[in-house]
């Protein structure tokens, strides 16, 4: 899960965006992964925290998989 992308050649904080804006550019393939450059959608739902996710995994990819507190901690539940 990550909480920056790439819009327009700048990296962008998820929460400096209104979230209108963040799924314009999302919809329309403007975002990419700081990391590997490959596109990133925006996720916000009712349960989760807005985030950006890979549109097609990369396993070559630090962002593109859960962080290591990620996965312990949904041992622990």
């Amino acid at each position: 899960m990550s909480l920056k992308a790439i819009l327009d050649k700048t990296i962008v904080r998820i929460d400096t965006l209104p979230e209108l804006d963040l799924r314009l550019a999302s919809s329309s393939g403007n975002l990419s992964c700081q990391e590997c450059g490959e596109r990133l959608i925006y996720k916000h739902g009712e349960i989760r925290i807005a985030h950006f996710a890979h549109y097609a995994a990369n396993p070559n990819c630090d962002f593109s998989n859960e962080t290591r507190e990620h996965e312990e901690t949904k041992l622990f539940m």
